[in-house]
């Protein structure tokens, strides 16, 4: 979620599948944000609802420099 809204795959946002680590049970997916802009800097939320229960993740893009953004995960 970004701004109260679902993030989808389209043109500005590439969601990538989540796939199974096979070392231990887990499941990755991965985020692609496509030309970035003023208004894409901000709290992105990720909610995880399965079987083996709930889990909520939250991420801070932050502009730090002209060619440089920053990616804050903490939970």
């Amino acid at each position: 979620m970004f701004n109260n809204s679902t993030v989808m795959n389209n043109m500005k946002y590439s969601i990538i599948p989540a796939r199974d680590v096979k070392t231990i049970p887990r499941y990755e997916i991965g985020l692609i944000i496509h030309d970035v802009q003023t208004n894409d800097f901000g709290e992105y939320e990720c909610h995880v609802v399965n079987q083996y229960g709930t889990e909520f993740a939250r991420i801070r893009l932050e502009r730090r420099s002209i060619s440089f953004a920053f990616l804050f995960i903490y939970n």
